[in-house]
């Protein structure tokens, strides 16, 4: 393995930065924020190229972003009235699919066509389901760094428990 300062490379080759090779020194620095090493043949990131995520969400990332979209606007619809400050996930789902709630999610949706002039109600979950697709990427991301931090603090407590004694 060896590594190479880009800087230094771009220096001792006089690679100007609008040339072919000076883009693609760019590309490989953008390319590195995304992935941990670059070996010669190794793709771009989609990331870099295209500006789009090289990975899907699951859907359940999908299913919770849709929920708290929901939320926000029965939240929007009560002037914050039925706001919620859980995280949980599994809570939000449990709330937007209890069948007491659907009435305010229909009638959120409802106001939300009249306020945006749309066409009906089908434009509005139109909308909010092409913005879940893109927070269902913020969810997944939440759920990894969730699950990191939760390893971190076991490993915490574990460590505490064993030099409790000492």
């Amino acid at each position: 393995n060896v590594s190479l300062p880009l800087r230094s490379l771009r220096r001792e080759f006089s690679i100007a930065p609008n040339t072919p090779d000076g883009r693609v020194l760019d590309l490989i620095v953008e390319a590195l924020d995304f992935v941990t090493q670059i070996r010669i043949g190794d793709p771009f990131p989609a990331e870099v190229l295209t500006g789009e995520a090289s990975w899907e969400p699951a859907a359940v990332h999908f299913q919770i972003a849709l929920a708290r979209l929901r939320l926000a606007l029965v939240s929007w619809l009560t002037r914050g009235a039925e706001t919620t400050k859980t995280v949980d996930p599994a809570a939000l789902l449990a709330m937007v699919e209890d069948p007491s709630f659907r009435p305010r999610i229909q009638e959120a949706f409802e106001r939300a066509a009249a306020e945006l002039d749309l066409a009906g109600v089908d434009a509005v979950v139109e909308a909010i389901e092409a913005l879940a697709q893109e927070l269902a990427y913020v969810e997944a991301l939440r759920a990894r760094l969730l699950a990191r931090s939760h390893d971190v603090l076991r490993k915490i407590s574990e460590i505490q428990s064993r030099w409790r004694g000492d």
